[in-house]
């Protein structure tokens, strides 16, 4: 299990009942950093790599949408299946594969609306052991619902930190100063 503060600022001992309150309010936190960054023709900031090998706001946005549906399947096997066998995925393949970079960036934005809203209301209807559930993870560990929840809670505090930090970059973005956190 992993413990403390990330760099991002998310607490790895957050109880589940904020980690549903977190990921209910992530939606509108992620909004509010691309809202206007990609009307009137700024959508290329949207796109835009930072650097070789560091996703665009766009395509992180996007990775997050599909790490939640993904951290929603897993948790929901855990629930269904005693002690499932969990396997990794390559989030580098999927975001060319899935072409991360030319999605709509206002679906994206729907999406992730959709998908961490039914994540948090699954979770919100869990009972106590619900949480304790456990599949076992690529590596051979345990990973129980708790562990779960908190990992796709921790995805989207931290590419959200990473999309502030990109849209904050000199000339990253038109109004790049828009991603700064008040």
């Amino acid at each position: 299990m992993t413990t403390g503060v990330c760099g991002c600022g998310f607490h790895w001992d957050v109880a589940a009942a904020g980690v549903i309150g977190q990921l209910r309010s992530f939606p509108a936190a992620y909004r509010a950093c691309i809202d206007g960054l990609g009307t009137g023709g700024r959508l290329e900031g949207l796109r835009r790599r930072p650097a070789p090998g560091v996703w665009s706001i766009l395509e992180y946005t996007a990775h997050t949408v599909d790490a939640v549906e993904w951290y929603d399947r897993r948790i929901r096997l855990v629930l269904s299946v005693d002690r499932p066998s969990l396997t990794g995925f390559d989030w580098d393949a999927a975001c060319e594969d899935r072409r991360y970079v030319d999605q709509d960036p206002e679906s994206v934005v729907v999406r992730l609306d959709v998908v961490t809203g039914g994540l948090a209301d699954m979770l919100g209807g869990l009972g106590p052991r619900s949480w304790e559930a456990v599949g076992i993870g690529s590596d051979g560990g345990d990973r129980r619902v708790i562990d779960l929840a908190r990992r796709a809670c921790h995805e989207e505090r931290h590419h959200l930190h990473d999309i502030r930090r990109i849209a904050a970059l000199p000339g990253a973005v038109p109004g790049g100063d828009r991603g700064r956190q008040p």
